[in-house]
């Protein structure tokens, strides 16, 4: 199940503390994130965040599929 943030008011953080970027994906082992997003995270506004829950969520549709 995935978490539906657009309903919490602060938008949570993905990680997860298990950070570890793959070097053929360019992303986070643990939270899926690429290291541009990882590091404009935390002065990020809320829509930003929301679209890198987004494409984070992606990411795991697609990981799954395959």
């Amino acid at each position: 199940m995935m978490l539906n943030v657009t309903e919490v008011a602060e938008v949570i953080s993905p990680c997860v503390k298990l950070c570890k970027i793959d070097n053929e994906t360019g992303l986070c082992s643990g939270c899926l994130r690429t290291i541009a997003e990882i590091t404009v995270w935390s002065k990020a506004d809320r829509d930003t965040k929301l679209q890198i829950w987004k494409k984070i969520d992606e990411r795991k549709l697609h990981a799954e599929s395959n």
